[in-house]
């Protein structure tokens, strides 16, 4: 049950902050990509720099998804038709991915590559767990959390920072429907919204003082 006072407690941002911080520098991009995007690792490693608009001073930075990695290793769509989607970027992941473009070595670039291997081809989904993201639990000296886990942790900013209705929760995660958000976070749902109602009350007493 992903309301669990556990999962909710590995994931918070006190910890996903420590463990970033703690992060080999290999791996700590990726790990934030994903804990402030909730773009799927098969995505991630398949995502080139196409897929990134930088924006300008009318239109926000985004990410686009239109591939990912498939478990057999080939390259193809999205895990669903709502796979397919577009995520806004936060003022620091833009300004990691300006640095990291500039930044990342020649023998990277060579397909394009987001976040590629040292020879710039389709980067270890298994070497980012274990060599980066494990690692970096320890070192931040948090309960283990992993990077699906970290998914998660995007979707409760969205739910209890952001008061998103589910319908963008489902959008932004790249459900297949409403009613599968509603099935995977229930719990977080309705505690959103009742905090959410909460502090409109407690809003409106106040200020009617």
């Amino acid at each position: 049950d992903l309301g669990e006072k556990s999962l909710a407690e590995r994931i918070s941002s006190d910890n996903v902050h420590k463990i970033i911080e703690a992060a080999n520098h290999k791996y700590r991009r990726q790990i934030e990509m994903i804990a402030f995007t909730g773009v799927r690792v098969g995505e991630l490693r398949a995502a080139t720099w196409d897929q990134i608009n930088f924006g300008d001073d009318k239109n926000g930075a985004t990410l686009t998804i239109d591939r990912a990695i498939k478990k057999c290793g080939k390259l193809g769509n999205p895990k669903t038709y709502s796979g397919f989607r577009t995520i806004a970027l936060d003022d620091d992941l833009v300004a990691m991915l300006r640095e990291w473009k500039l930044s990342q070595p020649i023998e990277q670039r060579s397909n394009n590559l987001i976040f590629p291997n040292r020879e710039g081809g389709v980067a270890d989904g298994d070497n980012w767990r274990n060599r980066g993201m494990l690692p970096a639990c320890k070192a931040a000296e948090v309960e283990a959390v992993t990077l699906r886990d970290l998914r998660h942790h995007f979707a409760s900013i969205l739910i209890f920072h952001g008061s998103f209705t589910e319908a963008t929760v489902t959008e932004l995660m790249g459900h297949t429907d409403i009613n599968f958000t509603k099935k995977q976070y229930a719990t977080w749902l309705k505690s959103g919204k009742r905090d959410k109602e909460l502090g409109q009350k407690l809003t409106e007493l106040r200020r009617a003082q």
